[in-house]
Formats: structure tokens, sequence, C-alpha cells
């Protein structure tokens, strides 16, 4: 913010960056060229402090990864049937849910996890981190989505006070103009 030059920390296809908690830490989702000529994502984090980059062990075929604290973070398998955190105290993995996910997002405290389910029956529910317990919100079955066609899912965000948005599909598209004055 006080100026300077931008800085490259990466010469590879990238997307998915996060901030840790303490904002030391860029989580960066590092896209990954496999033999089978599918790409997949593998987790590293680059340390604004040292300014060096490290890959996050046994990250192959995870994305989307997000920060819960300074020391854990929490990503997907390439398939999104599974969530996984990874506890940078330990260097090991552990499985957090299963299940069949469209998309995910931290609530602005980290206290939770908020997702989409897909299928049939899509919900939007939560996992709280103290106890591992998921709480369905509400389901989407009956909400017009809009169905993100990058992700090909309903995207989910989070107010600052916890509550869940959504995009609605209302029918139509408005384009509006707004034209400023500067003094």
């Amino acid at each position: 913010m006080e100026g300077g030059s931008p800085q490259k920390i990466l010469d590879k296809d990238s997307a998915g960056t996060n901030w840790s908690p303490d904002s030391n830490l860029l989580l960066v989702g590092v896209v990954v060229h496999l033999p089978d000529r599918q790409n997949t994502w593998s987790q590293q984090v680059f340390d604004l402090r040292t300014g060096k980059l490290s890959a996050i062990p046994s990250s192959v075929g995870l994305g989307g990864g997000e920060w819960i604290t300074s020391d854990s973070m929490v990503a997907a398998t390439r398939d999104q049937k599974k969530f996984r955190v990874f506890d940078f105290n330990s260097q090991k993995w552990s499985d957090l849910i299963a299940g069949y996910f469209v998309n995910w997002n931290m609530s602005p405290d980290r206290k939770y996890f908020y997702f989409v389910t897909g299928g049939a029956e899509p919900k939007a529910q939560r996992l709280r981190f103290s106890d591992r317990q998921i709480e369905t919100i509400t389901t989407l079955k009956d909400l017009h989505r809009v169905e993100d066609s990058v992700e090909f899912g309903t995207q989910i965000n989070v107010a600052p006070d916890g509550s869940p948005l959504f995009t609605r599909d209302i029918g139509s598209q408005e384009v509006y103009a707004l034209t400023m004055k500067w003094p």
C-alpha cells in the first residue's frame, strides 16, 4: 500500500489465492499438468516475510484452499467429494467431511465453513470447526440460482454477520450506466 514495485511470485498458472488470518502468508492454488492431459491443482504458500514459495506436501489433486487459522487450511479433492485439512505444525492432512460439494467459502470469523451440495436436492450447509457439526441452512431446490459457468455450481459467499449470500436468477438482465463528474 505504501508503493514499491510489483513482485512476481509464481511463473505457473495459478488461481484461488487467499491471505492467512495474520496476513503473512498467501495460499496459492497452482495448476499441475498431469501425463493423462488432465489438469489438477496443488497448494503452495508464499511467505511475505521471507519471500519464499513452498509447496504444501501431498497437496496434488487438492484445490480451492481456504485458511482456517494461520496454522491450518482446508482444500477440496479433485472430484470435489471430500474436504481435507492440512495442519502446518504436524505437516499432515486429515479428512474433514465427505459428500458432493459444488462450492464453498469461509465465514469472516473463520468459525464456520459454508458449502453448497450438488445433486437433485442441493442444500446450503455450514460446518462449525469447533465441534465439526454440520447444519443445513436452507434447501436450494426451488431457488432460481445463477450457476457459475466456470465452476458449474451455485456460488456461495458469506456476509460479515454470517448470512449466506447467493445470486438469484430473475430471468432478465438489466444493464445500467453511471456517469460521474470529477471536480
